[in-house]
């Protein structure tokens, strides 16, 4: 008879948390237990789709989690978990996990890993000292499309890969899709991390982790230099960053990486695009299930 896990959920500021309870809702040996958010500087006081306060609700009203703490160390110390996913503020990862992984359970969470590198190692030494794994989502790279131009490289079909550009596609801001009564007002926004600096909002962090990602995985090597700029053009609500870009260097090849909040229509194929020196790969991801892959 397979083992049944139990499950939990700590942090509901990403909006990708409800995905990733979609997904383990679908498995079979799974019982969810408990769930609590982790407590933001600034409090949410908008109920709409994408906020934190929508994110808890969905994880209690439709996945079904049956408790939800007030806090998250007083679940930790009462409740068993097997896995916990966490998604709270990105300048948070380090601290959740570090509490996760004392409790001796397994953690996913959604990218970025952290904030800053400081909150990466800390999260790498607390699995490694408690014995627990983690893994980081990261969406982009469980595409056909994505997956299907690795395998074109690796063949050495455009030869050695010389740039990687990438930019997210139309954006203006993660809480900009709702329509209607449920739109989300500028005084709203504000009041949400993705638009703080402090706790890890903005552009950069949200869209150019995608691109380093997956350059990183193209490439195959280590960078060796990186160089950016963000700036808020149009969201002075916040403070966070709306736009960015980062050109990073490799031992052979050079990366750059644009993210915008503030991009009605891209103009060109979002990519990732690889330069090689026998040809070009432009990632488009029209076709869902990757069948079709023309090669020019």
């Amino acid at each position: 008879m397979s083992k049944t896990y139990r499950l939990g959920a700590i942090g509901f500021a990403h909006m990708h948390i409800n995905h990733l309870l979609d997904e383990f809702n679908k498995l079979p040996n799974i019982e969810w237990v408990a769930c609590a958010d982790n407590t933001p500087a600034v409090p949410s006081r908008t109920m709409k789709p994408s906020g934190r306060l929508m994110n808890l609700k969905y994880a209690h009203e439709t996945i079904g989690i049956p408790k939800v703490y007030d806090c998250y160390h007083e679940m930790l110390e009462k409740e068993k978990f097997d896995i916990i996913i966490f998604c709270p503020e990105n300048a948070k990862h380090g601290e959740v996990a570090e509490a996760i992984a004392k409790a001796g359970a397994h953690m996913v969470t959604e990218k970025p890993m952290s904030a800053s590198l400081s909150d990466a190692l800390r999260m790498v030494r607390a699995c490694k000292k408690y014995k627990v794994e983690l893994m980081v989502n990261w969406p982009t790279t469980w595409s056909p499309a994505v997956r299907k131009a690795k395998e074109l490289i690796d063949s050495g079909i455009i030869g050695d890969v010389w740039e990687v550009k990438w930019r997210n596609g139309p954006s203006m801001g993660p809480l900009s899709y709702s329509t209607g009564d449920q739109a989300w007002l500028p005084e709203e926004k504000g009041e949400e991390w993705w638009h703080q600096a402090a706790p890890g909002g903005g552009a950069l962090l949200d869209y150019c982790c995608y691109g380093a990602c997956l350059s990183r995985w193209y490439i195959g090597k280590p960078a060796v230099a990186a160089t950016a700029m963000k700036a808020n053009f149009t969201s002075h609500y916040g403070d966070a960053d709306d736009n960015a870009i980062i050109v990073v260097r490799y031992p052979e090849a050079f990366t750059i990486l644009e993210a915008t909040w503030t991009t009605w229509h891209t103009g060109i194929p979002t990519g990732p695009i690889i330069y090689g020196t026998k040809g070009t790969l432009v990632v488009t991801s029209a076709n869902k299930e990757g069948r079709r892959v023309p090669v020019v």
